[in-house]
């Protein structure tokens, strides 16, 4: 991603600080904070690599880009914090994933124990069926709660007495839960 700035050579303007602010695996998006001695700068965008199949060359080009500034003077309030976002649905779902799959397993060997451990075609085919449906279950709902349920948060807002709305905004916040963060303003937390 081309994160070049043009700074102000009018009023001598230049880089103090640079933050690499954002980065999602998952859809390879990366987000550069920029402080200048005139402005906070947000620089950020997505790239996406193309092998060409007949020459085996790989070009990276920018599918989408986003920008976002606020004048050091400006700005009015900073919000942030990092730390655990808690969502209901998740949780419920895997905790009902984790039930699922341990009644599976304990059925599965309590009707091994009935049949005295005797294996035989019937008791075999159900034990690998039960297993079948148990340990994904299992191991979906514990997924499910430690990616999803209670996944990471981290969120960052710059307010500028210039604007209405929230010129720089990094991070998650409409899934952010503010009870679990413990959101202060005026200050970046651990939560």
């Amino acid at each position: 991603m081309d994160t070049e700035l043009i700074l102000s050579e009018q009023t001598n303007e230049r880089i103090i600080k640079q933050y690499s602010a954002a980065k999602w695996r998952h859809s390879k998006v990366t987000g550069y904070l920029f402080v200048t001695t005139e402005r906070l700068i947000f620089v950020g965008g997505t790239e996406t690599t193309v092998t060409n199949l007949r020459t085996g060359l790989k070009a990276t080009t920018d599918t989408e880009y986003i920008r976002k500034e606020a004048g050091i003077k400006d700005i009015s309030g900073i919000d942030g914090c990092f730390g655990r976002k808690l969502n209901p649905w998740w949780l419920a779902l895997g905790i009902a994933g984790i039930l699922a799959g341990l009644v599976g397993i304990i059925a599965a060997f309590v009707a091994l124990a009935k049949a005295g451990w005797v294996i035989s075609a019937k008791t075999i085919t159900l034990f690998v069926l039960s297993m079948l449906f148990s340990v994904p279950s299992l191991v979906l709902g514990i997924l499910a709660i430690q990616d999803l349920a209670l996944g990471k948060a981290f969120f960052l807002n710059i307010y500028s007495s210039q604007s209405a709305d929230t010129p720089i905004s990094i991070g998650n916040t409409d899934r952010a839960n503010q009870v679990l963060l413990g959101f202060t303003r005026g200050s970046l937390v651990r939560c």
